[in-house]
């Protein structure tokens, strides 16, 4: 718990005791506070091709289509029956709506300081959750990097230069800072940066890399990964990575 409220709290409380009671009197019981529904998660609407509009489909009859902008956000709504196949409802300036799955995304992770974030969208549970995953630095510069991935994790380096990664069902995405460009490398996981922004990372084999210039070098060997496993009746094993490369004394990379 966060410090400052915690003597927050304190002060109250000291506020408070100094109230005087019978002996042997009964505390009045403080009512429990009531609990508060959670808020509803935002809704990124992002159009089929940037700078074009979303088009929104009124949950009450007779009432109007509505294109919004590219990159407007809604809030999640509750199941609505009757909507158009492949569409999620939401909640749009106080107005409920049909929205096409492929437009509805949410932020997934926390977004870098300068903007940037990672999106999910046309989200499914199906027999296993899953979501594309879009980097957008901007919206005119967005970037699909999956299709209906399930098990995904982004990274942003630790330099403005250095490249973002993506981790995504046993591949790398390694998007370049400059361009936008997109590398694969199968296997490929537990990314790590060092001080001038270049990236490492391990193989399942437990092999330690280094990827320059668009080239991945071969550091040396380690401890061996896992490699997820399982079946739909049983679930799933997340993936195991080797313990990511880290950097010493010259920023010397080392592994395990």
């Amino acid at each position: 718990m966060n410090k400052t409220l915690l003597l927050l709290t304190s002060s109250l409380l000291l506020a408070v005791a100094p109230a005087a009671y019978a002996k042997g009197a009964k505390k009045p019981t403080v009512p429990a506070a009531p609990a508060l529904p959670p808020e509803p998660e935002t809704v990124i609407l992002l159009a089929n091709k940037p700078g074009s509009t979303v088009e929104l489909v009124p949950v009450a009859k007779g009432a109007h289509l509505k294109n919004v902008a590219d990159g407007s956000t809604a809030k999640a709504s509750d199941f609505v029956a009757g909507g158009p196949l492949g569409t999620l409802a939401i909640t749009f300036e106080g107005a409920k709506y049909f929205v096409t799955t492929a437009n509805y995304c949410v932020v997934a992770g926390t977004p870098r300081a300068d903007g940037a974030r990672f999106l999910a969208c046309d989200p499914d549970e199906g027999d296993l959750p899953h979501a594309n995953l879009w980097y957008v630095p901007s919206l005119a510069k967005r970037v699909q990097l999956t299709t209906a991935g399930t098990e995904q994790q982004g990274y942003f380096a630790s330099t403005p230069a250095g490249p973002t990664v993506v981790v995504a069902d046993g591949i790398m995405y390694v998007i370049d800072a400059t361009t936008n460009e997109v590398a694969q490398i199968e296997g490929g996981g537990a990314p790590s940066w060092n001080q001038a922004g270049v990236l490492h990372y391990r193989m399942l084999d437990g092999t330690a890399w280094k990827y320059e210039a668009g080239t991945s070098t071969k550091l040396g060997k380690g401890r061996r990964g896992k490699a997820s496993k399982g079946d739909l009746n049983s679930g799933f094993e997340p993936t195991v990575w080797p313990a990511a490369v880290t950097f010493g004394r010259n920023d010397k990379p080392k592994w395990k």
